[in-house]
């Protein structure tokens, strides 16, 4: 493939004396989707966003934009056009540097994110990205809104933050045109990038559209039309109703009835099992999600490893329905031995052997407890040691040298990594594993979070956000040793008991269960 031959690190960008004042670069955002509404794996852009931008008779500077081999290729055909360049050839531009950017990403597998931002900041160094930034603005109201849709959809991706003011400006272009003529697939786009940001302005932009959204529940009669009603459900979780989940659950079983939504859209039922699996609903939909995965289950072995292990999460939760359960524990296993043979991508391995390993026989469990020091080695974050902490209470492994292995590892990434919500996570999961093996502690670790904790509790930081504190307050009633900092937080605590919820109270009845240093002044 030339495009692959050429996309070298070395001649990824040929063009590499003209690059732009880096001073004017803005600070770049990752971006991260969350599952299942990343691209699949592999190089090719999606067929219908193909023919949409480029056509079934593209004209000679389409075919021209179409067969750019490199970004040197893109940005010559942006200089020697640079004026003449209408919506639809500015759209193909960016899903050609887009396409690109795919090909980079998957040819260097490791670190995907940040392959990503490698190639979207070596973009920015480069004036001819701002001239395709600045006709686009300076064309907002000629563009076709399903072409401005997919652009500012791929802009996203390129790596372009939601805050930008070009992706700002777009997203209010496409408002306004939604009002007038509403297209749930735009709408849906539009939803997939705006709610990006965490704050309340994407309910701001979409607000007035919610509405439309709401009446095309019942309208939908293809799975297309469903997976776009899907996505904007899934970005409106914080505000949908019983009401509109019961009518959205509804519709899924009509299409179902009428083979409509079968077996083959196996990708399109897990983002639908997104919206369902919600914890703020999940027990109310346990009938339709059986439904859907039951519905799948002939397609289980189809999946890849970023579906299977988002399928398992799914199944894990609701426990149900036991008819798929071998199946899912054998992809999982074909998977996970093809990840053994690459000898590379450890935390997708731990992912995969969790979701075989929790419903296997007792009989496998003596082999699977001599296996996770072998995973217990490369875990090296936070995220794998919560995941392998999981495991351990699956197997419920109480052997004193692995579970001191386990903490030691816990304190050595600890020590590289400073983020405090994360060691609070941490520490919760340390509770957890001490209610696990009574009478276990491992004094070094207790030592260290205290410290930490101490420090956030002194600089004001601790007490800002109640989750941090009644799980840091959980903790030192069960480590007990540091009297000063117990009697401390004992007093914040009586300020800010008020702020407590259920999963609160139960953490800080489990420190006080496991706990020494139990007063009785303490009248919690």
């Amino acid at each position: 493939c030339r495009s692959v031959v050429r996309l070298t690190k070395r001649g990824l960008f040929l063009n590499e004396k003209r690059a732009f004042d880096s001073t004017s670069i803005p600070e770049v955002d990752e971006i991260t989707g969350i599952y299942p509404y990343t691209d699949d794996k592999g190089l090719n852009q999606s067929d219908l966003t193909r023919k949409i931008l480029f056509q079934d008779n593209p004209d000679g500077k389409s075919l021209e934009i179409s067969k750019c081999a490199s970004v040197e290729d893109v940005f010559k055909f942006v200089r020697t056009n640079n004026g003449a360049l209408d919506y639809k050839y500015l759209s193909q531009i960016v899903l050609a540097l887009y396409d690109l950017q795919t090909i980079f990403i998957y040819q260097y597998e490791k670190d995907e994110d940040a392959n990503r931002e490698i190639f979207f900041k070596k973009l920015l160094e480069h004036k001819e990205l701002y001239m395709v930034f600045d006709a686009i603005k300076n064309n907002l109201a000629s563009f076709e809104p399903q072409f401005l849709s997919y652009t500012v959809m791929h802009l996203n991706k390129l790596g372009l933050s939601v805050e930008n003011g070009l992706i700002q400006a777009i997203a209010l272009q496409l408002k306004d045109h939604l009002l007038r003529d509403f297209s749930l697939s735009i709408a849906s786009r539009l939803f997939r990038v705006i709610f990006l940001e965490n704050s309340i302005r994407p309910f701001y932009i979409a607000q007035d559209l919610i509405p439309h959204v709401l009446r095309h529940i019942e309208l939908v009669n293809s799975t297309k039309d469903l997976e776009d009603l899907n996505m904007c459900l899934l970005k409106l979780n914080a505000i949908l109703t019983t009401g509109v989940l019961q009518r959205y659950e509804a519709k899924v079983r009509e299409l179902i009835e009428a083979r409509v939504l079968t077996g083959d859209d196996y990708r399109l039922i897990l983002k639908m099992l997104s919206v369902f699996n919600l914890a703020m609903w999940r027990n109310k939909h346990s009938s339709i999600i059986s439904k859907c995965i039951l519905l799948m289950k002939g397609s289980i072995d189809k999946l890849n490893l970023h579906e299977m292990y988002h399928l398992y999460d799914v199944f894990f939760k609701n426990q149900e329905p036991g008819d798929v359960l071998n199946t899912i524990q054998r992809a999982a296993a074909r998977l996970l031995q093809e990840r053994d043979e690459a000898e590379e991508d450890h935390s997708n391995k731990l992912k995969l052997f969790s979701s075989v390993i929790y419903f296997s026989s007792p009989m496998n469990k003596a082999q699977f407890r001599r296996d996770i020091a072998k995973y217990m080695n490369e875990t090296e974050d936070f995220n794998n040691l919560i995941t392998l902490r999981k495991i351990f209470s699956f197997l419920k492994v109480s052997d004193p040298k692995l579970c001191d292995l386990y903490w030691n590892k816990a304190c050595q990434v600890m020590k590289k990594e400073n983020d405090f919500a994360k060691i609070m996570e941490i520490v919760n999961n340390y509770v957890y594993f001490c209610g696990d093996i009574p009478g276990f502690r491992h004094y070094a670790f207790e030592h260290h979070v205290s410290t930490v904790i101490e420090k956030a509790f002194k600089a004001g930081t601790l007490t800002l956000f109640p989750n941090n504190f009644f799980s840091a307050f959980a903790f030192i009633l069960l480590s007990s040793y540091n009297e000063k900092l117990f009697n401390s937080l004992l007093l914040a605590f009586n300020e800010m008991h008020t702020q407590m919820a259920p999963m609160h109270v139960f953490k800080l009845s489990n420190g006080l269960l496991m706990g020494s240093l139990v007063k009785s002044s303490c009248d919690l």
